[in-house]
């Protein structure tokens, strides 16, 4: 007997592409999932552009959720390219940041 995706939000088809389904697991309030999905996280991984920083501290959140190492040092140049993160872990944080006007970035 097959169950699916246990504590899942759901998954989105869009009409123009059937054939790529993406899941809306349980980690994130399901506004999240839909802001995120709508600003073009769709898949495990993108690539982030950090385009430009107004206020370090949320910028800083959302770093710490994704990479390690110094991110105050990394966020000292910008535009910032973080290549193959996994974005959707950090979907929270990253719409706190972008709502806020903290950052702007661009989603690959």
């Amino acid at each position: 007997m097959q169950y699916g995706d246990i504590g899942s939000h759901r998954e989105i088809v869009p009409k123009d592409e059937p054939s790529f389904v993406t899941k809306l697991g349980s980690s994130h309030a399901l506004e999240d999932w839909l802001w995120g999905y709508e600003h073009g996280v769709r898949r495990k991984v993108h690539d982030l552009r950090i385009v430009a920083v107004r206020d370090p501290a949320p910028a800083v959140r959302l770093l710490r959720r994704l990479v390690r190492g110094d991110v105050r040092e990394m966020l000292a140049t910008c535009p910032l390219d973080l290549p193959a993160v996994f974005l959707w872990m950090a979907l929270p944080e990253l719409r706190a940041a972008v709502e806020s006007g903290a950052i702007d970035v661009e989603i690959a």
